[in-house]
């Protein structure tokens, strides 16, 4: 039974936001372009050991009275944390990616035109 009632949501849901008109927002798309890369990097077996036993101790915020908030703060801080490294990761990548890319375009331009004399 739960499950029709969770379809149903979803369906709705998917409804409602297929048919909202959002303008283009520079920041949602900075920070959903990283989403990805967030839940990668956090969902790492050797990450979310250290994070959960060791950084920030999971079994003691769920001691706490303040459970939710300290949820709450512990999810904006990995979410925060994680897509500034995603951001440094994509940022190196493209910057040695159009670098690699433009050598190469100017090698196969040389051989290009080192073909076209010889011919």
């Amino acid at each position: 039974m739960n499950n029709f009632f969770i379809l149903l949501i979803s369906i709705f849901l998917i409804l409602f936001f297929s048919n909202l008109n959002m303008k283009y927002n520079k920041y949602i798309n900075i920070v959903s372009s990283t989403t990805l890369g967030i839940y990668l990097i956090h969902d790492n077996p050797s990450v979310r050991t250290f994070l959960w036993t060791h950084y920030f101790k999971l079994f003691e915020i769920t001691k706490s009275k303040y459970l939710i908030l300290s949820s709450i703060k512990v999810i904006f801080i990995i979410f925060f944390i994680c897509m500034v490294i995603d951001l440094i990761r994509k940022f190196i990548v493209e910057v040695l990616l159009k670098k690699g890319i433009n050598q190469f375009y100017e090698i196969l331009l040389f051989l290009n035109n080192k073909i076209d004399k010889f011919l």
